[in-house]
C-alpha cells in the first residue's frame, strides 16, 4: 500500500469535512439570525397593534373627565372660576356684562392636565411609537402604517388638550352657563360640574367624528399584521428588501392620512392579494371623504 497517497487522500477528506462543518456552522448561525430578526419583528408588529387598540379604548368619557376636571380644579383656574361665579351668578349681572368682564379678565389657561388614564395613554403611546420605529428600519410599509395610527391617536389626543386649554371655549362654557335656572348652577361646585360636563360633552362630539377614521385604521392595521404573520422566515427577508427598495414620499411631504396609506402600498403590494388592496384602498377613500366634508 501507498501510504504517502492514503495519507494525502485522509487530509484532503479531513478539510473537506472541517471545511463543510465551518459552513454548516455559518449557515446554522445566519439561520439563527434571520428567525431572531423575524421573530423581533413579529413581535413588534403584535405588540404595536396591541397598544394601538388599547389607546383608542383610553380615549374615553373618562379621560376626558379627568383632564377637564384637573383643568376647572387647578389653583389658576379656581381663583378665577369664583370670581366669575360671585359676579355673574351671586349678584344681578346681564351676560353683556359678563361677556365684558371675561374679555378683560379671562386668563392664559396654562394649568397641566392631571389624570391616571392621561398617564396611561402616556406610556402606552411612547411604547407605541418605539415599536413603530423598530418595524420601519426593516419593514417601512408597515411602519407606514403603523406612523399613521400613532399620528392619528396624537392627533385626537392633542386636540382634547387645545380644547381644554382654550381660553375662547371656556369663554364659551360660561356664557353658555349663565342662566343659573337652566345649568342648575346654584352653587360653585354645581358651576364647577357644569363647565366640567360642557368640556367633556364637546370632547366626545369631537371624538364621534374622529372615530370612523381610527377604526379605518386599526382595520388596515389588522389587514397588514395578518398578512406579515402568514409570511415563513424565508419570505420575511425578501419582502423586507423589496420594500426598503421602494420610493415612498416622506411623512413630512404628505398632508393627510390618506396620503400615507396610498403611499404604503407601493411597498404592501408584495404582500397584500387584489383584494386586500382594494380593500385598503377603501378605507384611504373613506378616510379622505370625510375630511372633506368636515
Amino acid at each position: 500500500m501507498n501510504w504517502e497517497i492514503i495519507s494525502k487522500i485522509a487530509a484532503s477528506l479531513s478539510a473537506l469535512i472541517a471545511a463543510g462543518s465551518l459552513f454548516s456552522g455559518f449557515y446554522l448561525y445566519k439561520i439563527s439570525q434571520r428567525d431572531k430578526k423575524n421573530l423581533e419583528f413579529r413581535s413588534s408588529l403584535v405588540q404595536a397593534r396591541a397598544l394601538t387598540k388599547q389607546l383608542d379604548l383610553l380615549l374615553s368619557y373618562e379621560l376626558g373627565f379627568e383632564n377637564a376636571s384637573s383643568i376647572v380644579e387647578s389653583k389658576q383656574l379656581q381663583v378665577f372660576l369664583r370670581k366669575v361665579f360671585e359676579k355673574a351668578f351671586s349678584s344681578q349681572c346681564t351676560k353683556e356684562a359678563l361677556d365684558e368682564y371675561l374679555g378683560n379678565n379671562m386668563p392664559t389657561i396654562v394649568a397641566p392636565m392631571h389624570s391616571s388614564i392621561g398617564r396611561d395613554f402616556e406610556e402606552k403611546f411612547l411604547a407605541l411609537e418605539r415599536e413603530a420605529s423598530l418595524v420601519e428600519f426593516e419593514f417601512p410599509g408597515a411602519g407606514r402604517i403603523l406612523y399613521v395610527a400613532v399620528n392619528i391617536l396624537r392627533n385626537t389626543n392633542d386636540g382634547q388638550k387645545r380644547l381644554f386649554q382654550s381660553e375662547d371655549a371656556w369663554k364659551s362654557a360660561i356664557i353658555q352657563s349663565f342662566d343659573s335656572k337652566k345649568s342648575g348652577a346654584t352653587e360653585f361646585a354645581d358651576f364647577e360640574l357644569k363647565l366640567t360636563e360642557m368640556f367633556v360633552g364637546t370632547w366626545l362630539e369631537i371624538m364621534r367624528r374622529n372615530q370612523p377614521n381610527i377604526d379605518d385604521v386599526i382595520s388596515a392595521l389588522d389587514l397588514i399584521v395578518s398578512r406579515y404573520l402568514n409570511k415563513t422566515g424565508a419570505e420575511l427577508p425578501k419582502i423586507s428588501r423589496y420594500e426598503k427598495r421602494q420610493d415612498m414620499i416622506p411623512m413630512k411631504d404628505t398632508a393627510t392620512i390618506a396620503d400615507d396609506m396610498k403611499e404604503a402600498e407601493k411597498c404592501l403590494s408584495y404582500i397584500l392579494t387584489q383584494q386586500d388592496i382594494l380593500f385598503l384602498r377603501q378605507l384611504s377613500t373613506q378616510i379622505e371623504t370625510r375630511s372633506k366634508t368636515e
